[in-house]
């Protein structure tokens, strides 16, 4: 009897697993997954191409929250922008670590992520300011993400950082 229900334990969490990893979805959309795997030879352009993707979630969490009239499934929607923003920035982590270790001559590597510095310092603001300007309300809806997305921000901008520095110390001087 032991055994059986052991069994069926087990079988159960399996079916957990698969459940949740099949509700587990790309935060790309096709045409953006295939602009990405265009970049595979052009690490410069892939670090500012998934900030391009990670600026396009805000702008369209940020249209959707100030829409009157309320669109149908404004949660679900506000949440799933969060939820992608907050999937595509450990890519661009990985793409910055790619550019950081590539050889400086073949990119402007600091160049690059002088740039993508500044624009992650803007999308941190622009978090913060949601942050500040959502209601009580929708911040019950969201919150979770929202630090979520404040957590991987912190975590782009100190990668990006290291990486820069990394980059200017090896890159040398005039």
């Amino acid at each position: 009897m032991l055994r059986k229900n052991t069994s069926r334990a087990l079988a159960l969490l399996l079916l957990a697993a698969v459940g949740a990893a099949a509700q587990a979805r790309d935060p790309l959309t096709p045409h953006e997954a295939d602009q990405v795997r265009s970049t595979a030879g052009f690490l410069d352009r892939r670090v500012p191409l998934l900030l391009q993707f990670a600026k396009a979630r805000l702008a369209r969490f940020e249209s959707v929250r100030a829409a009157s009239p309320r669109p149908p499934d404004r949660d679900n929607i506000l949440y799933q922008m969060l939820s992608e923003y907050r999937l595509i920035l450990p890519e661009f982590d990985n793409a910055v670590a790619d550019l950081g270790s590539a050889p400086p001559k073949q990119y402007k590597v600091a160049k690059v992520l002088d740039k993508a510095l500044t624009e992650l310092q803007a999308l941190n603001a622009a978090l913060l300011r949601i942050q500040t300007e959502s209601t009580p309300a929708d911040l019950a809806t969201y919150r979770f993400q929202l630090e979520g997305c404040l957590d991987v921000t912190a975590d782009s901008l100190d990668n990006t950082r290291a990486a820069l520095q990394a980059a200017s110390k090896s890159t040398p001087g005039p």
